[in-house]
């Protein structure tokens, strides 16, 4: 199944998958979280936590440690927090 840069909402790390979260559903690909970071374009995707990727573009509020994608809250980890508010 081919899926859009621009459909993906976020990314999340399942152990020995990835789910892949679209407006439409959701898609499972036995890939690692690395591989599937490598594949995507650089400027679009931010890993906020060891197992989340999301669309910068789809981020609609930041409350402390958490951002919030199309109704679903996906927490901030602290190493990446910093980096990723600027």
């Amino acid at each position: 199944m081919k899926v859009l840069y621009s459909e993906i909402l976020y990314i999340q790390d399942m152990g020995a998958y990835v789910d892949i979260r679209t407006r439409e559903g959701r898609y499972m690909t036995h890939q690692s979280m690395k591989n599937i970071e490598r594949l995507l374009p650089d400027g679009l995707f931010f890993r906020v936590y060891k197992s989340y990727l999301v669309a910068l573009d789809k981020v609609t509020a930041v409350y402390g440690n958490l951002l919030e994608i199309d109704g679903q809250k996906i927490p901030i980890g602290k190493s990446y927090r910093v980096a990723f508010l600027q």
